[in-house]
């Protein structure tokens, strides 16, 4: 007889599918793909409940690193509110104050403050006037036409800047009632009259005689603001207005001579 005959192979159970059998890796089949799956779901079905004490020491890294996030979060929240608080509420704008008023003009201001915006405002109308009549007329040399223009741009921002200030102030704004005009350089009435009626060069020269005077005033009602003012923004103004208008002094000067 011959030696005992070796086991068959063993073929592994509908019960032991997902275990290794005692064969060699290297001669073991290759589960269809459908069937690695059903290993893989029984093998999560039996992982031990989240609340198993087998799991806690697992659990506790994922948790630890959710609170971390949550922390960081709430921190950076924390410091967005702190920016946003921080910033002045000067800042914001709600459209309801007198915000085309610079901040400055709000603040601390004197009876020579008051003088000086209720008597520039005026004083600009008057410019104004007078160069939007010169800009009306005809053959007027365009070196004037352009300083007119200037004038016109510059006055015009500057006599509302002045009124908000007297509003902001609680002041009226009839400074100049009553007052010599010849004492601020601005033109009388029939001196107004003369330049409405006037044409071509003798338009030109009566605007470059009337405005350097009515500049030289100017500049004398701007440094005493410079001077005894209390307000900031006002003798901030008072100085653009002496250095503005000592400029365009010297332009007509020019102009005047070459006609």
């Amino acid at each position: 007889m011959g030696g005992p005959s070796a086991p068959a192979a063993q073929l592994p159970s509908p019960g032991n599918r997902g275990r290794r059998i005692g064969h060699p890796a290297s001669t073991e089949p290759r589960r269809p793909v459908h069937q690695q799956n059903l290993i893989s779901c029984a093998r999560l079905r039996a992982l031990p409940a989240p609340n198993s004490p087998s799991l806690i020491g697992q659990t506790r890294m994922p948790k630890i690193r959710t609170t971390v996030v949550i922390t960081g979060i709430l921190a950076a929240t924390l410091t967005l509110a702190a920016c946003s608080s921080s910033q002045p509420m000067g800042s914001m704008d709600d459209g309801n104050s007198a915000s085309s008023v610079p901040r400055s003009s709000q603040g601390a201001f004197n009876e020579q403050d008051v003088a000086f915006a209720q008597m520039m405002v005026p004083h600009h109308e008057q410019a104004v006037e007078m160069s939007d009549l010169i800009l009306t007329k005809s053959g007027i040399d365009p070196r004037i036409r352009a300083l007119a223009t200037d004038i016109t741009a510059a006055q015009g921002p500057e006599i509302a800047t002045m009124n908000a200030w007297l509003t902001t102030w609680g002041a009226s704004d009839t400074g100049m009632s009553g007052m010599d005009h010849g004492d601020t350089g601005m033109m009388s009435d029939s001196e107004m009259t003369g330049l409405k009626d006037a044409s071509g060069a003798e338009a030109g020269r009566l605007f470059l005689t009337g405005m350097t005077a009515h500049h030289e005033g100017a500049i004398t009602m701007a440094g005493t603001e410079v001077t005894d003012g209390e307000n900031a923004a006002a003798i901030a103004l008072a100085k653009k207005i002496v250095s503005t208008q000592d400029g365009e002094i010297q332009k007509m000067k020019d102009i005047l001579a070459s006609l």
